[in-house]
């Protein structure tokens, strides 16, 4: 919970620089929350913060369970014991697995997150959402359940490179700190696992930024005369108007959240398994 609070405003910022409009209306991260907090107030960057808050549990719940599971299934079915340290390619392919199961809880998330994030800026004269509940209320209700998934090959498309990313890099690093002290890996310090955790979050934040952005775009486009086909029709319009670093807009925030909320999000996780593992 502390993680979202705090890493939020910067998810606003990069959301809105990744989904303004053509002539852009901010000119970077420090413009954009000028511009959002003189006319929003603080408030403005907290919009959007109930879906992740309510959300965070669930998903990091599923994420960390689907690559346990994954990691301890892969591990028995190579002979080798469920509980050791998986190789670098092991912990990547199971992060890609638990990308896919979180695809389930995160899309819908993000869906109704991103969009009143946005609608003050896509919508300056019209309200669009009362609330997430009023969103969510909107969106079964035009197109039922599968309303809340728009968007949800594209969250796959992110969260597969993401998670591969963020598990094997972490796992790496851990390798390289417990040669380097000659330490097992379970037996890092708190601080050694805090800096793992924020280099592998920052290292994937990376590398999924332009599947973010396009994942973005088709959650808020317009649902009666979508601008987008698809993701590839999204990932060649943005490409032909902006260039490949049109993927990286909203770079800034996403660094300055990236390295805090992972370290502390694997810091909980692993000090959360050995005290499981002590009973």
């Amino acid at each position: 919970m502390a993680q979202t609070i705090v890493g939020h405003p910067f998810q606003t910022l990069k959301v809105r620089l990744q989904t303004q409009p053509s002539p852009p209306r901010y000119r970077n991260g420090w413009d954009c929350f000028k511009i959002t907090v003189k006319e929003e107030g603080w408030r403005g960057l907290y919009k959007g913060i109930t879906p992740p808050l309510l959300g965070i549990g669930l998903v990091n719940a599923v994420l960390f369970y689907a690559y346990e599971t994954s990691k301890r299934s892969l591990l028995f079915m190579i002979n080798k014991r469920p509980d050791g340290d998986p190789e670098v390619w092991e912990a990547a392919l199971c992060g890609s697995f638990a990308g896919i199961a979180n695809s389930v809880v995160s899309c819908p998330v993000e869906l109704i997150m991103v969009r009143l994030q946005t609608q003050y800026v896509t919508s300056p004269d019209k309200q669009l959402y009362a609330g997430p509940i009023d969103c969510a209320r909107q969106l079964v209700q035009q197109f039922g359940v599968r309303g809340l998934y728009k968007g949800f090959a594209a969250t796959v498309i992110r969260e597969i490179p993401n998670y591969m990313l963020f598990f094997g890099m972490y796992e790496n690093l851990k390798m390289v700190v417990a040669r380097t002290t000659k330490q097992r890996r379970s037996e890092l310090s708190p601080p050694a696992l805090f800096l793992c955790g924020g280099f592998a979050g920052v290292s994937a934040q990376l590398a999924q930024l332009p599947f973010d952005r396009v994942k973005n775009y088709i959650q808020i486009q317009s649902d009666t005369n979508p601008t987008y086909k698809g993701v590839i029709h999204c990932f060649e319009r943005v490409l032909q108007k902006e260039g490949h670093l049109g993927f990286y807009k909203g770079v800034g925030p996403v660094l300055l959240r990236a390295f805090p909320a992972n370290a502390a999000c694997f810091l909980g996780f692993e000090m959360s398994v050995k005290i499981l593992n002590a009973f």
